[in-house]
């Protein structure tokens, strides 16, 4: 029996933006989830801005955007902020250029990591980090781990044990995050860089210049998308049409809806219009350059 989330039902703010999770919220895989391009289109008509967070590293913010594009809603890089791009921010805080980086995960993120100034290196760094890796070997996985035992630093994209896929559920970076774990807990634990943590949810605040309490995020998840939203101090909602509740939870979605669509969207004027809905070449984008 699948577990009813729990939830408070307090009212919805006055909705200045939207923080929005994407596969399992706006779509699924390359199907749009009922109601979700209906809503971004009201809130561009309503000047209403919206940022898309996501765990995934598989994908630059250019491929997400264009995907959206050709999904019917026109984006630009700056109005994503996903883990690959996080990732190489949090990397350029911590260490200096040039610095060699082991990277468990697809070519979108070794190459945010290229763009943030460091070394991808195939065999000997003081960074190790693991994100979705759909060409995972022993060989890259033994790498990992030989390598944090000597020192070097884990960084996890995320924890998402599953992603939807389709009609299916498949392993996440997350279950990737546990191997590497699992053979390294005695010498480290990972800094994870993606939900449940806040930094992608605030890297969108920041980009969209609008205040957390006028801010709502919508996710399909409790433990990962609501708890960042809460976490980065938004009013956060969980929608039920990506990955199934189960199991016990102390997160508590400040409202729980079907679809997109509930979201009371109303026409904004003035600091939140229209023209920041399409900002691309938001705060986010200038602080990447």
């Amino acid at each position: 029996m699948t577990h009813q989330p729990a939830h408070q039902n307090r009212p919805w703010p006055d909705v200045h933006a939207l923080v929005l999770d994407l596969d399992g919220t706006v779509y699924r895989g390359d199907t749009p989830i009922p109601g979700a391009f209906e809503t971004l289109a009201r809130c561009r008509e309503a000047g209403v801005p919206v940022r898309f967070v996501t765990n995934n590293s598989t994908q630059s913010r250019e491929e997400f955007a264009a995907k959206l594009t050709r999904m019917g809603h026109p984006s630009e890089p700056g109005q994503i902020v996903n883990t690959a791009h996080a990732t190489g921010r949090l990397l350029a805080q911590r260490y200096p250029a040039e610095t060699r980086v082991y990277v468990v995960g697809a070519a979108a993120l070794a190459q945010a990591v290229t763009d943030a100034g460091f070394v991808v290196s195939d065999d000997d760094a003081e960074v190790v980090v693991v994100g979705l890796d759909r060409a995972l070997t022993y060989d890259k996985l033994r790498t990992a781990v030989r390598l944090i035992l000597d020192g070097a630093e884990f960084i996890a994209t995320n924890p998402d044990r599953l992603i939807p896929h389709g009609a299916h559920l498949d392993p996440g970076a997350g279950t990737l995050m546990a191997a590497v774990q699992a053979a390294t807990a005695h010498v480290t634990t990972p800094l994870v860089v993606g939900k449940p943590e806040p930094t992608l949810v605030s890297l969108a605040v920041q980009s969209l210049g609008t205040r957390p309490e006028h801010t709502v995020l919508v996710g399909d998840q409790l433990q990962t998308d609501v708890q960042a939203g809460q976490r980065a101090g938004l009013f956060s909602v969980l929608v039920t049409t990506g990955v199934p509740t189960g199991g016990a939870t102390s997160v508590v979605a400040d409202r729980v809806i079907a679809d997109l669509s509930e979201i009371p969207i109303a026409a904004r004027q003035g600091v939140e219009g229209s023209t920041r809905s399409s900002g691309g070449r938001s705060t986010l984008g200038a602080a990447a350059r």
